[in-house]
């Protein structure tokens, strides 16, 4: 159970995880100083996207046939440098992402084998354009803050659920 939670959508942390992070544990070291400024946390792309939705402003699609198994957000890579397209999947079903992707958020450039990739977190174009919004973000997909009693009631429930001390990270 997470005993730090996220100032913009209440996500709870684990504050061993946070204060100790090196790269190795659940948030990178400046992933860690930011959380702890109150700026937000990995779930929410530190205070841009709905947690529910992953940004796309569209519920989940259980019967969905589509590539993204109805999460309409896909995870694309490519190498860095290189006049290539966009792909997505894993091996040996990895395929190309057809046009330029609609990017929600960008993540780090990474390295692999090949050198270095740019990956990126994208709306799928094969879902339907009918699909049902998000009601958390009323499907703008944007992150829509926690209010005061909200928040306080999350807190509490963090309290009583908890077994360790609540640390107070919480910039009120």
């Amino acid at each position: 159970m997470g005993d730090i939670l996220c100032r913009k959508c209440g996500e709870p942390w684990d504050s061993y995880g946070i204060t100790h992070s090196r790269g190795d544990g659940d948030m990178t070291a400046s992933e860690a100083v930011r959380f702890l400024k109150g700026e937000g946390c990995p779930s929410c792309h530190f205070g841009k996207h709905c947690t529910c939705c992953a940004g796309t402003g569209k519920m989940k699609d259980e019967v969905s046939k589509c590539a993204c198994r109805g999460d309409h957000y896909l995870i694309v890579r490519k190498l860095a440098g290189k006049d290539e397209p966009w792909q997505y999947g894993y091996i040996p079903n990895v395929q190309i992402f057809p046009g330029e992707p609609k990017v929600i958020f960008r993540y780090p450039d990474g390295d692999c084998k090949e050198g270095k990739f740019h990956e990126a977190l994208v709306l799928c174009p094969y879902c339907a354009d009918d699909a049902c919004g998000c009601p958390a973000c009323h499907g703008s997909g944007e992150l829509q803050p926690i209010e005061g009693n909200e928040f306080s009631a999350a807190l509490c429930s963090l309290v009583e659920e908890s077994d360790e001390d609540v640390i107070p990270y919480l910039n009120l």
